[in-house]
């Protein structure tokens, strides 16, 4: 239990934070893309202590997903409350839709999908005090412009009710990005907290106001109003932006941002996390970090609130219940189901689709989207990697088929960044490989951006392939920061060093051409073949190291 805030409140890769205060509770919904269940939900009694409380996509009726691209899917929700419900809009990019569900209690099953058309990117609800609906977004005009446009609506049914009208252009002039739009109204006037700059190193927080709804904003003369952009790349916290607020029943104001902890140089493997800092009105303007211009490690609690413990995850799940703990997710929508549990065990069926791809594999950025159904979800179950040093690791036996099957351990950043060590067959005999995948596009040095205009530095290596007597094997990695070490034997007390002090910086999210971070886990495939075979891990244990 945090007796103070200290940052980031959630760990691990948990982007765009809405949130929203309902009494005396707090809840927070962040961003999933490809991983399935979707929009991760979290609640807290006093801003510091955050209990992952479920997901509002939860069924693969609300969400479709494909594992093609692990960062498309969900991106950017709105969380808000309104006469006694709880609603989600969000854009899902593997299918091209928007999306509102709803419900009265975030901790039960949440409303079916309601799809509504004529909706830009990264869309917002704001419900004003004559009944009107509002949902305003990042959109371009016919003539190319870019902006926060929005909509009134109609949130049960999704339907526009409005033409659609350009709010700000924001602050900056052919400002980069302008999306995550939100509106508030405080005394009387409308204020609209945008980001722009991208959502890397030059990402930045910035309002506009105006006395109505539907006017053009005028923009706040100290804007940005957060950002850590003029920042050196070596201060550790970095890419603060896309940001949203909230007043504490006192009457203090708070600011939620994502952000990313550098680890090991200019390296974000946990990706873009949730931070948080406290925020004033000034002469009619909001001003966060007020006290030093940017977000710090730790603040005191609000005022009026004392510290609320929540559940800690054990380090070991033994498989025991009947579903998965909610640290779990899937690539893809689960419609193929590929886990069951049983006897205190996880299987996890050894499907065709690979968890790792070549480059000659990269989809096309313009592929057709998914409208009508999901893709398969692929023979993985993983959770965030949440601390900078950890250990995990996994009991596992493996039932070969065709032989051709791989199962074992991985931590990823994406298809085509990875290490796996895994259990396999050659020559009619098992053994085990350590694997590593890496695709490692060069920075423009314009503020973290991948270029990718250029072929990125491709390699799959093999780096260890050791003989293995039997089917069984525990596996471990052990991670320092950027040094990963693996290890497997036959029991979790005789383990043999496999390889040790391997670099994982290019694991770092500002190196992919996406907005994920790295997820640790256990995996089974066919390698292309279909296969009836399955992976069974007995146990996985994830534990955080503290210097």
């Amino acid at each position: 239990m945090h007796k103070q805030i200290e940052n980031p409140i959630i760990h691990g890769f948990n982007p765009d934070p809405s949130i929203c205060r309902v009494g005396d509770c707090y809840y927070i919904a962040c961003s999933s893309f490809s991983f399935f269940p979707g929009l991760p939900l979290y609640k807290s009694y006093d801003l510091a202590n955050w209990e992952h409380i479920g997901y509002a996509l939860t069924r693969p009726q609300q969400l479709r997903l494909t594992p093609d691209r692990l960062s498309y899917g969900i991106w950017a929700p709105t969380l808000r409350y309104h006469n006694g419900k709880f609603y989600i809009i969000v854009g899902n990019w593997s299918s091209g839709e928007v999306l509102i569900v709803s419900a009265t209690d975030p901790e039960g099953d949440w409303s079916d999908a309601v799809y509504i058309d004529g909706i830009g990117g990264d869309p917002s609800l704001f419900f004003d005090d004559d009944g009107r609906v509002y949902c305003s977004y990042s959109a371009r005009a016919a003539d190319d412009t870019r902006g926060i446009y929005q909509n009134e609506i109609d949130v049960e049914r999704g339907v526009v009710l409005s033409e659609r009208k350009l709010l700000w252009n924001g602050a900056a002039r052919e400002a980069h990005a302008p999306e995550a739009s939100h509106v508030y109204k405080k005394d009387g006037m409308y204020y609209l907290l945008t980001a722009e700059g991208g959502t890397e190193h030059y990402h930045a927080v910035v309002v506009g106001r105006c006395e109505t709804v539907d006017g053009y904003y005028k923009g706040f003369r100290g804007n940005p109003i957060l950002s850590h952009r003029h920042l050196s790349e070596n201060y550790p916290i970095c890419n603060i932006g896309h940001a949203d607020i909230v007043e504490t029943p006192q009457g203090e104001w708070y600011m939620v941002a994502l952000g990313s902890r550098l680890i090991g140089g200019y390296h974000k493997n946990m990706g873009r996390e949730t931070f948080i800092c406290p925020m004033v009105w000034e002469s009619r303007w909001p001003r966060p970090a007020v006290d030093t211009g940017k977000v710090e490690w730790t603040y005191p609690l609000p005022a009026g609130h004392t510290a609320h413990a929540v559940p800690e995850l054990p380090v070991r799940d033994g498989f025991d219940g009947e579903t998965l703990g909610l640290q779990w997710n899937f690539i893809g929508t689960p419609i193929n189901m590929p886990i069951r549990l049983a006897d205190g065990c996880l299987y996890i069926k050894a499907v065709a689709e690979r968890i790792w791809k070549d480059n000659s594999e990269v989809p096309p950025v313009d592929r057709p989207l998914y409208r009508t159904q999901p893709g398969r979800a692929l023979g993985f179950v993983g959770r965030r990697q949440q601390h900078m040093r950890f250990d995990a690791a996994c009991a596992l036996k493996m039932q070969f088929d065709t032989g051709d099957e791989t199962a074992g351990l991985v931590i990823l950043q994406n298809a085509y960044s990875q290490f796996r060590l895994e259990l396999g067959r050659k020559d009619g005999a098992n053994v085990l490989r350590l694997w590593r995948l890496k695709n490692l596009f060069p920075l423009r040095g314009d503020g973290g951006y991948p270029d990718l205009d250029i072929n990125p530095e491709y390699s799959h290596e093999c780096l260890a392939e050791i003989p293995w007597n039997g089917d069984s094997a525990v596996l471990m990695m052990s991670v320092r920061e950027q040094m990963h070490s693996f290890y497997a034997g036959t029991d979790e007390y005789d383990l043999r060093l496999i390889s040790a002090d391997l670099d994982g910086s290019f694991l770092g999210s500002e190196n992919s051409p996406g907005f994920i971070g790295a997820y640790v886990g256990m995996f089974a495939s066919g390698n292309d073949k279909e296969s009836a075979a399955e992976a069974v891990f007995d146990w996985f244990d994830y534990r955080e190291l503290h210097d």
